[in-house]
């Protein structure tokens, strides 16, 4: 099934994304304001926070526009990552394939 989402993805016009960059924008769509800590896409991804960084990092090179990076007002250290308008759409049109593709099984 992993393939099976993943050449949905890529059939998405626009979209430049990895599964684990589609989970990311997922869990963001579902957090109050489409936004959460890095920390905390952390835990919900199971992945370090060195693989998180570099993957935020990864979206942002892109420049696709899926995503902005803002300082946490109480802690300097710590970053908000919240899903852009941008991402919303082209989180819901992949959905509508991998929802197709999964249909098959």
């Amino acid at each position: 099934m992993q393939h099976a989402i993943e050449r949905a993805i890529t059939k998405v016009e626009g979209s430049t994304l990895n599964l684990n960059e589609f989970f990311l924008l997922h869990f963001l769509s579902l957090a109050d304001h489409h936004r959460l800590m890095q920390n905390e896409l952390e835990d919900k991804l199971h992945l370090s926070a060195s693989a998180i960084s570099r993957m935020i990092a990864k979206l942002e090179a892109k420049n696709c526009g899926v995503i902005t990076k803002a300082a946490s007002p109480t802690d300097k250290r710590a970053a908000y990552i919240q899903l852009t308008p941008y991402g919303e759409s082209l989180l819901e049109r992949i959905c509508q394939e991998v929802e197709k593709a999964l249909a098959k099984y």
